[in-house]
């Protein structure tokens, strides 16, 4: 039968009637061309006011509603909610059909205003009329079973609560189709998924949960679901969720969940509360997604990273040993009267390249310090323009020898800024060592301090520049840019991370710029200012004066022992040396020195065993211990420390450093605090 237009009182009270409401009439016939073959009368209005009347007279003849949403006046969701408020029309079905994008958000608000479905044109016509049949002939029973009920009225009470039961139990299945799109939906995503009630008992679960965790609806039913949840967790994991309940906000929560094999993997669990057109909590809509495998790639990831940063101390500390004795042998070498001119320049080389593989440990060292939070700032006043100065004079002799000119500019009087000395003074050097390896012979590099409202300190050279689009990668960790490769002069790529991480840990900034290849490189770093500090007084000052200490060296590595023993007796000391922990300890007790200085790694006891050894020996607490090694991160130091050292010096040692500690050290009440 065909559609017909709202005409009140026209139908007979035992029709069965379909009611389709959109305001467009094209709308109207194409839902009717497909609804025909239904055994019904198809009702049609283009408003949801004409709805409502049409339901006011005949509710008890609407098996189903198929309702637009996008209607002037009032829509399709303001008119379910009306119809929901009556009594008579409050479990009629309700199938929203519309032409607005299948959103998540559009789906729950229809399935919050009570529809049954949610249907986007353009729609499968089958489909469309198989759902509507479904209502209709449970409509249709409905009528039926409510007719048998009319006629025997008379009949005993007992059949007629029978019939009662039945017209109950089918208001209820009508009211439980509300739900089955949504679990139906939650049966087609991959993740583990749930429904619980407006308090949080879970009274639904979808098919992978049960296949997951090997369970029943029995057993997982309300709060059961926490017999599966890390005994280690639950408590935490409950307390979170029932947060989440009592404020209505949405619950994301990690934790592992026990599979049917008695194995735990990792998941993210997320729920949302579902509210009514009032703003009320229904229902909390739950997944819980598999996050074991994105986990243990986190893990890898962070393992691969603690690996590599072992392995750069481990580097940096092999390659400490060896500095050692060739940094001593030089010096041993440079205090010889007659040298011939070979003599010198080979002395020359075997300088500066000990002083770059100094600055490559160091650099080394400050990258792991750097990424574990361990850098040590004795932050002080410290004049910028004097320590740019003076640190460029000191880096001369490296343009020298490249043929490249050197300049500096500063203001004549002091520029205090709030920085740590030595960091400082080593961020400069990284500078002007990075310019030096990208300036061509006969080219220029000029280091200018600015008195400005934050300080600045600029290198800049007219070497062989940069690429605007490389600018960022120069300071990132062992980057090899393009122009490093392209022009090598060794480096491991980590000066200038370095000097940004320095200067921002200190409160400044870095810039780079460049115009481009051959058009020269310039670095401007900026430091927070500081007052002029307080005019030193001769209490401050230590006079420290130089007088030959006896001294017991502790050394496996004979090169370096036997250099470093040779240097200390050249200087005016009594040197007596041990090359394993346990012959240290016995030359100690024997006859007490005044100053030990020990490496950390020894054979038969280590260097952290000797200070504890000898602290036990009431005959040697004058004694002044000094541990020398290659272990010289933060951590090594603070265990020298809690060991009994007075003080820890990272090899190679600088030896004006060690010069001053033995001058200083004897008899030292407190532990000497030396710069990292």
């Amino acid at each position: 039968m065909g559609p017909k237009s709202f005409v009140a009182n026209s139908l007979q009270p035992s029709t069965t009637t379909v009611l389709l409401v959109d305001d467009r009439k094209g709308n109207l016939l194409a839902l009717a061309a497909v609804l025909e073959p239904l055994q019904a009368q198809l009702v049609s209005v283009s408003s949801g006011r004409e709805a409502l009347k049409f339901l006011i007279n005949h509710s008890d003849s609407c098996a189903l509603i198929l309702l637009d949403v996008q209607m002037p006046d009032l829509d399709g969701f303001e008119t379910a909610t009306l119809i929901r408020q009556r009594a008579r029309t409050r479990n009629t079905p309700i199938i929203f059909v519309t032409a607005i994008a299948r959103e998540e958000s559009n789906i729950l608000k229809g399935y919050a205003n009570g529809a049954v479905d949610y249907v986007v044109k353009p729609f499968d016509p089958d489909i469309l009329l198989a759902k509507a049949r479904v209502f209709v002939e449970a409509h249709q029973r409905v009528q039926l079973v409510k007719a048998a009920a009319t006629l025997k009225l008379a009949e005993a009470e007992q059949r007629e609560r029978a019939l009662n039961t039945a017209a109950e139990d089918a208001a209820e299945q009508l009211r439980t189709r509300q739900r089955d799109d949504m679990e139906l939906l939650s049966e087609a995503i991959p993740q583990l998924a749930w429904i619980a009630d407006p308090d949080g008992a879970i009274y639904w679960f979808n098919q992978r949960w049960y296949e997951y965790t090997g369970s029943t609806l029995a057993q997982m039913t309300g709060w059961g679901w926490t017999e599966v949840q890390h005994p280690d967790q639950v408590a935490e994991v409950t307390a979170r969720y029932k947060q989440a309940l009592a404020f209505g906000q949405i619950w994301e929560d990690t934790s592992q969940l026990r599979g049917k094999d008695g194995s735990y993997r990792w998941f993210l669990a997320r729920a949302m509360p579902v509210r009514d057109s009032e703003g009320e909590v229904t229902r909390w809509f739950g997944t819980n997604t598999d996050i074991t495998e994105q986990r243990k790639t986190e893990f890898d990831l962070l393992l691969a990273s603690r690996r590599v940063t072992d392995f750069i101390g481990i580097l940096s500390h092999e390659l400490r040993n060896p500095l050692g004795p060739i940094r001593t042998s030089l010096a041993i070498l440079l205090a010889e009267a007659d040298r011939s001119i070979r003599h010198g320049e080979a002395v020359s080389v075997i300088a500066r390249q000990v002083d770059h593989l100094g600055r490559l440990v160091d650099d080394l060292l400050d990258v792991t310090r750097i990424s574990h939070d361990k850098i040590e700032l004795k932050r002080s006043a410290v004049d910028l323009a004097a320590i740019g100065a003076t640190t460029a004079e000191d880096y001369r002799f490296l343009f020298v020898s490249r043929g490249i000119e050197l300049s500096i500019e500063r203001p004549g009087q002091p520029i205090w800024v709030n920085a740590d000395p030595l960091r400082i003074t080593q961020v400069i050097g990284n500078l002007l060592h990075n310019a030096a390896r990208f300036t061509l012979q006969g080219g220029r590099v000029a280091l200018e301090v600015t008195d400005t409202t934050d300080p600045h300190l600029i290198v800049r050279d007219n070497g062989i520049g940069v690429e605007a689009e490389h600018l960022p990668e120069l300071f990132e960790p062992f980057n090899q840019s393009s122009r490093s490769r392209t022009y090598t002069q060794g480096g491991l790529g980590i000066g200038l991370s370095v000097v940004k991480s320095l200067i921002e840990l200190q409160g400044g900034t870095v810039r780079a710029s460049s115009g481009g290849i051959g058009q020269g490189f310039e670095v401007t770093i900026t430091l927070p200012r500081s007052p002029a500090p307080a005019p030193e007084t001769a209490q401050n000052r230590h006079p420290w004066q130089k007088r030959p200490r006896s001294i017991l060296l502790i050394e496996d590595n004979r090169d370096a022992a036997e250099t470093l023993g040779m240097f200390l007796q050249m200087d005016g000391h009594a040197v007596r040396i041990a090359f394993d922990g346990e012959e240290g300890v016995r030359k100690a007790i024997e006859q007490a020195p005044e100053i030990v200085i020990c490496d950390l790694g020894l054979p038969l006891l280590d260097g952290f065993g000797v200070a504890r050894a000898l602290r036990l020996r009431s005959e040697l607490a004058g004694t002044f211990l000094v541990a020398l090694s290659g272990f010289a991160q933060a951590h090594d130091k603070e265990q020298a420390l809690a060991a009994g050292f007075d003080v820890h010096l990272a090899k190679p040692a600088d030896l004006d450093e060690l010069q001053q500690v033995v001058a200083r050290g004897f008899g030292a009440a407190q532990p000497v605090a030396l710069a990292s």
